[in-house]
């Protein structure tokens, strides 16, 4: 069996990628000539979901004066984003913590901006939201009800097959103009397919929005404005050929 590479390069349509290779094998009484082609294909979407990462602290001489603190605080968000129509099931907590920190010695105090002595209660939240315009006003929220951290909103999908399967649509009909396209080149011409598959799909890539915002303490705070950001997905496809004359 000898096996011959005809050719292989990149080609680059703005978000598509697609690459190449020809192989000719020998059985027997004659050539039988396949081309494989490999191809990607990048499509958009607007998302439909977003994820709103949220830190609640406090800290205080007392372990139960500090869960106490960001207990009501919970209580006290949940009640305001029932009332922007989100339920507690879209509220997921994904870390509760409490550490101490001891006092310094001597006449040392503690850096501003690091651990503080006391007992310090945390808890993260991930909390799901459908009604995209209404991203800022949980996070106002969640300022408000005492949140010291917002650590990101990230978009996404809730059902990403749609455009899952234009990515593979757009894959595949790539494949075959490349496939046709080195066929020419080489004076044959594609028959049918042999082998088809997809080598991965890109879930879409959530865009994550990192930001600090300030104490609910600051005077007068201007409503958060926060604008969804479009989604890729990718998919790759595989094809072989076989080539006539």
């Amino acid at each position: 069996m000898r096996r011959l590479l005809l050719a292989f390069f990149l080609l680059s349509f703005g978000l598509v990628t697609t690459s190449q290779a020809a192989t000719v094998t020998h059985h027997g009484h004659g050539p039988r000539m396949t081309l494989t082609v490999s191809a990607s294909a990048t499509v958009t979407s607007a998302p439909d979901i977003a994820t709103i990462n949220i830190e609640m602290d406090s800290t205080n001489d007392k372990a139960a004066d500090a869960t106490g603190t960001i207990n009501r605080d919970y209580e006290t968000l949940v009640k305001k984003l029932a009332a922007l129509g989100i339920a507690t099931t879209d509220i997921r907590t994904t870390w509760y913590n409490v550490g101490f920190v001891p006092k310094p010695q001597g006449t040392a105090t503690p850096a501003p901006w690091g651990p503080q002595p006391g007992y310090t209660a945390r808890r993260s939240l991930a909390i799901r939201v459908t009604k995209l315009n209404t991203v800022g006003n949980v996070i106002d929220a969640s300022v408000a009800s005492g949140a010291r951290q917002i650590n990101g909103v990230t978009y996404g999908l809730s059902n990403d097959e749609k455009p899952h399967n234009a990515a593979l649509a757009a894959a595949v009909r790539k494949a075959r103009a490349s496939a046709d396209a080195m066929a020419a080149a080489a004076g044959v011409h594609v028959a049918h397919v042999l082998m088809l598959s997809s080598g991965y799909v890109a879930q879409p890539m959530y865009q994550p929005q990192m930001m600090i915002k300030s104490l609910a303490t600051a005077p007068a705070p201007t409503p958060t404005q926060i604008e969804p950001q479009s989604l890729t997905i990718t998919a790759s496809v595989t094809v072989t050929y076989a080539l006539r004359p």
